[in-house]
């Protein structure tokens, strides 16, 4: 594990109300996306509750877009380990 992949899953930690589906987006996001996907990748990764579904409701298209791309590495079987 990369250490900002370690960063993320530290921050992640703190995410109580982050699902399983959030976590893969934001992966997919960190290791797929341009500079700005992977730059709200690390604004998810800290993100309290009301922040996360602040970035959902202000992104769709975004979230859309990688929400496909994690449940594709998921049927691949690389997603989140």
């Amino acid at each position: 594990m990369s250490e900002t992949e370690t960063d993320t899953a530290a921050a992640w930690a703190y995410a109580e109300t982050a699902t399983a589906t959030d976590y893969a987006v934001q992966r997919a996001m960190a290791k797929y996306g341009g500079a700005f996907a992977r730059a709200l990748a690390g604004a998810i990764a800290v993100a309290d509750p009301e922040n996360l579904a602040r970035i959902k409701d202000k992104w769709p298209e975004y979230w859309a877009e990688y929400t496909r791309m994690a449940a594709y590495d998921a049927f691949r079987g690389k997603g989140p380990q």
